[in-house]
């Protein structure tokens, strides 16, 4: 059985949950052993419960990992992802919940050492500006805004598109592929759920989008907004 059809079935049947947040446990120590070739599996200290850890290497990467952490018998995915910041270069764990500074990753043939601080959240970086300015560019007029996004952007009409699905086109095409928790996404979501809240429910991309007294150029407004808290370095 190849490597990912292993950790594919070691996770298979379990639900996707994301870390649980407590004020006294935010750093995560994992230590991990190879158990097959181009797989290594352990346990990760300092959450809720002492959870399990398999990460393998992501193909065509020398550096880049992914697998899943559980918590009980709830995983939830994970990316450990080489990232570049100005002229300085670091690691970035890649979660369902968010993305945290790596302070420790030393992985071998054998072992591997992870730390990272679930308080510790990775700043955007310059590719998050240019997502942001890529969805922008797709909400370019009032005859392509969808204001009844619905979050399913396989179905929406040729050239027509909301704030969601701009965001999901524009961060496919800087990043390879969508990220939820993409810090240019979390950047537009604080600026929603901050100027206006009164606006959202439950989704807050959304309900924004949909919402009868939202105006295009208030979308727009926000994603400029979002925009100048990444190029003020103010981390959310």
């Amino acid at each position: 059985m190849s490597v990912a059809r292993t950790l594919s079935a070691v996770f298979m049947g379990f639900l996707l949950l994301p870390f649980t947040q407590t004020a006294s446990a935010q750093r995560v120590e994992c230590n991990l052993e190879q158990t097959l070739p181009g797989l290594l599996t352990g346990t990760c200290s300092g959450m809720a419960a002492e959870s399990a850890i398999a990460l393998q290497p992501i193909p065509g990467s020398s550096t880049d990992w992914a697998g899943a952490i559980t918590l009980g018998n709830n995983p939830g995915l994970i990316e450990i992802v080489s990232t570049q910041y100005a002229a300085e270069n670091r690691y970035v764990l890649r979660s369902t919940i968010d993305w945290f500074n790596v302070s420790e990753f030393s992985p071998t043939a054998a072992t591997m050492r992870l730390t990272f601080d679930r308080s510790d959240v990775a700043p955007p970086t310059a590719t998050d500006v240019v997502i942001l300015g890529r969805a922008r560019d797709l909400l370019e007029s009032a005859a392509v805004w969808d204001r009844a996004d619905d979050r399913n952007c396989g179905n929406d009409e040729p050239g027509v598109i909301g704030l969601y699905c701009a965001l999901i086109v524009a961060t496919g095409e800087s990043m390879g592929k969508y990220y939820h928790r993409q810090p240019a996404l979390q950047r537009v979501r604080r600026v929603i759920e901050e100027e206006w809240s009164q606006r959202t429910n439950g989704h807050r991309l959304e309900d924004f989008n949909n919402h009868p007294d939202t105006t295009l150029d208030e979308i727009i407004d926000v994603l400029r907004k979002a925009e100048h808290l990444i190029e003020g370095g103010m981390v959310r």
